[in-house]
């Protein structure tokens, strides 16, 4: 009985501790956030992958378009694109000299009947054969459309005379549906090395390029905005493709 009453009596004042000890932790979170701000990222408080669905694939394009972009105001030159280089794998640019033509968004596909489709990001290139191109078809959310890549491809085929790559961009790398390329004009391009998936989720996770750029960015700005964008990019994906 004398251990029930000692039992009852301690409860409370446990309680009360945690409460106290919540409290003070609380106030402490609040005077570090003023100087820390440990929770802000920049790519949610513009719900950049938020609640607001107009266009989402297209903010994220536009991200990556800008960090590759040696010439853009990041400053970092060519750091971005060395390292995203480095993951994909292009026979057209291994023992050829190349300069960087261009990086565009949206670019139309002139080169086939269906010209009003638009390839997310195009980044195109000068080698001694000639023009060359790497294209991202950027599917984080969205569905497939019919004959997408197939029609991509055509347009690629036409413009760069095979000197090209189109990546599949996807949560966790998945293949393209048969409603956007038959299987076999997939497997074919795949084997001859125009075709190729590849992941959000490793792109932003700890072994991606955009890690590996992040940890060699000289400005500290712009290296908090890699790393607000990588996470973003992870937070944006559905739970089960994390």
């Amino acid at each position: 009985m004398v251990g029930d009453t000692n039992l009852k009596q301690e409860i409370p004042r446990f309680f009360k501790g945690a409460k106290q000890g919540l409290d003070v932790w609380r106030r402490a979170e609040v005077v570090l956030d003023r100087h820390l701000a440990r929770k802000f990222n920049f790519f949610h408080s513009i719900a950049f992958f938020g609640s607001i669905p107009l266009k989402r694939e297209d903010r994220m394009s536009y991200v990556f378009a800008y960090l590759l972009n040696p010439d853009e105001t990041h400053g970092q030159r060519d750091l971005f694109l060395g390292k995203f280089l480095e993951d994909v794998n292009v026979d057209w640019l291994s023992g050829s000299s190349w300069s960087l033509a261009s990086i565009g968004l949206e670019v139309l596909t002139t080169q086939i009947e269906n010209w009003s489709r638009r390839i997310d990001i195009e980044i195109a290139f000068q080698i001694d054969d000639g023009p060359a191109a790497i294209a991202i078809e950027n599917k984080p959310w969205a569905g497939d459309q019919h004959l997408q890549l197939s029609d991509y491809a055509h347009h690629l085929e036409s413009m760069y005379e095979g000197r090209f790559i189109l990546i599949y961009l996807t949560p966790k790398g998945e293949d393209p549906s048969e409603y956007s390329i038959t299987r076999e004009e997939r497997e074919q391009l795949e084997n001859e090395g125009k075709l190729a998936n590849a992941s959000i989720r490793k792109w932003a996770g700890d072994n991606g390029w955009l890690k590996r750029a992040e940890g060699e960015v000289k400005a500290e700005r712009v290296r908090w905005f890699v790393s607000d964008f990588r996470k973003a990019l992870l937070e944006s994906l559905p739970a089960q493709q994390k």
